[in-house]
């Protein structure tokens, strides 16, 4: 509890915290407005306990790397992250044979790729986009996700054991058993049973209620206004749920929402809330939107705008106006 400053008994258990002499560039910084859910935060840290493996999933902008990066920042655990796509090779991950220099001489030398470096550390490693490798490069941190020793055929067959503080966690759009949304289809590939079966413990991550979202927001960006403020709180409850019900298929992070408010908290005083929040959205969600979305999104921005608006009047915005 006193690692996460939040009062909850299903946080009343030890956890291993660090503290260095000095900056650690790996130890993650902390966001002080970040928003915890206690019952992934319980679970999370038991498997950190355990030195089991997690998997987090969850749609684009839910936070499921940042979940792990704040988590390792309140214990002052150093955070590697390797972030996965079609490029990752085996190379990336585990090191090559490549040219350096030492005593003024160029000599042929093995060079460790990011997983060998922070296995022999106290650290957590993040596997970020798991569902996105390629089978065969996955396989490679089986030996790994099993606790253990990790060898380097391109090294002589050198052994990397793992520090007994090590620890593993993934990232992912999908349980890795393919993508049902079709929102993920260009870049998700079906993982291997017995790749995901190496994992203990999975999570599922969502949005944060739009209450939520809108008091971190604020920490970030605090001369938003009350009337832009509560704009978006309306436009992220109607936004999420018309994603929810399927009536919109584009996803939203507390990224835009971010990028929202900060427009809007810079020119709001020569647009007003309405204006100012009509184009905040436009530029930042409206534009890229397919023409169906486009339509939904313009229609629930218009309604929010024309409530600003006649706020500044004698009405309110109806929030309760289904979208």
């Amino acid at each position: 509890q006193n690692a996460f400053d939040i009062t909850d008994p299903r946080l009343d258990f030890d956890v291993l915290t660090y503290h260095w002499d000095s900056h650690n560039r790996h130890v993650p910084s902390a966001i002080d407005s970040y928003h915890f859910d206690v019952e992934i935060l319980m679970m999370f840290l038991h498997s950190i306990n355990s030195k089991e493996r997690s998997w987090f999933r969850g749609h684009t902008g839910t936070g499921k790397t940042t979940f792990q990066e704040q988590t390792m920042a309140r214990l002052g655990k150093m955070c590697f992250r390797l972030s996965c796509d079609v490029g990752v090779e085996s190379y990336h991950i585990v090191g090559s044979n490549g040219v350096v220099v030492k005593d003024g001489k160029s000599i042929t030398s093995f060079v460790e790729g990011i997983l060998p470096q922070a296995m022999v550390l106290p650290s957590h490693f993040i596997i970020d986009e798991a569902d996105a490798l390629r089978p065969d490069i996955a396989y490679l941190f089986q030996p790994v996700l099993e606790g253990q020793a990790l060898r380097l055929n391109e090294d002589g067959g050198r052994l990397v054991y793992p520090h007994p503080e090590f620890t593993v966690g993934a990232t992912a759009n999908t349980g890795g058993q393919g993508d049902d949304t079709s929102l993920y289809a260009a870049a998700v590939k079906i993982q291997s049973t017995a790749q995901i079966n190496r994992y203990n413990h999975f999570f599922e991550v969502d949005y944060m209620s739009a209450a939520d979202e809108v008091a971190v927001v604020r920490q970030v960006i605090p001369n938003l206004s009350d009337a832009s403020a509560d704009n978006l709180e309306v436009f992220l409850k109607d936004f999420r749920k018309g994603f929810q019900d399927g009536t919109i298929t584009m996803p939203i992070s507390p990224r835009n929402s971010i990028t929202i408010a900060r427009f809007c908290a810079a020119f709001e005083d020569r647009m007003g809330a309405g204006d100012v929040f009509r184009a905040a959205v436009k530029s930042n969600i409206t534009m890229r939107c397919s023409d169906m979305d486009k339509a939904r999104v313009n229609e629930l921005v218009e309604r929010i705008a024309r409530g600003a608006t006649l706020e500044q009047t004698t009405n309110t915005l109806n929030d309760e106006t289904p979208f």
